[in-house]
């Protein structure tokens, strides 16, 4: 899918790791309301992620609900998908300004990859665990964000194809005005 907004604007992403680190990331802002934001990364050549150019990086996050995760909808350079990516999170927020908008989150290590096969059948696979480990050992992580990242993982195991359809329209329902 190509889209095009209507007015560009910037969307700042801005991931705080458990570690401490703080990760920007710089992306177009193509939906935000009261309840996801979605924006998009074109991969451009060179980049430090060793994305082919020109591979595209959608990501959805849900504002007020709640939510226990952030989502990548994963496209090659010629338009087809070829993986999600779910991320642990807890603390969603969403600021728009004049000038720029933010998502900011705090990420909670574990993610699901999420692999689709032609027949529609999904591969999930769990990442991170051995990481989450060595912060719960240097108890870097409160029982909080265990109850949340539990709840991301009986999700990401049982309601995988609930989130990728959540995802998918948040996506494919852009307004056809941002069709290129």
């Amino acid at each position: 899918l190509s889209f095009k907004p209507a007015t560009m604007r910037r969307l700042l992403e801005i991931k705080h790791k458990i570690s401490g680190k703080v990760c920007e990331y710089s992306l177009e802002l193509f939906k935000s309301s009261p309840e996801f934001c979605v924006g998009r990364w074109i991969a451009p050549k060179g980049n430090p992620y060793a994305i082919p150019a020109g591979a595209v990086s959608w990501g959805v996050w849900p504002i007020q609900t709640g939510g226990c995760w952030g989502a990548y909808r994963l496209h090659r350079p010629d338009g087809t998908i070829s993986s999600y990516r779910f991320d642990a999170v807890e603390r969603i927020s969403f600021t728009n300004l004049h000038h720029l908008s933010m998502i900011e989150y705090h990420d909670l290590v574990v993610d699901a990859i999420v692999v689709p096969s032609p027949d529609g059948d999904l591969r999930v696979t769990i990442e991170d665990r051995d990481e989450l480990n060595d912060y719960v050992d240097q108890n870097a992580v409160s029982a909080e964000q265990l109850k949340i990242i539990a709840e991301f993982e009986t999700l990401a195991t049982l309601g995988m194809k609930d989130l990728i359809k959540i995802v998918d329209t948040e996506i494919d329902g852009i307004d056809s005005k941002c069709l290129s």
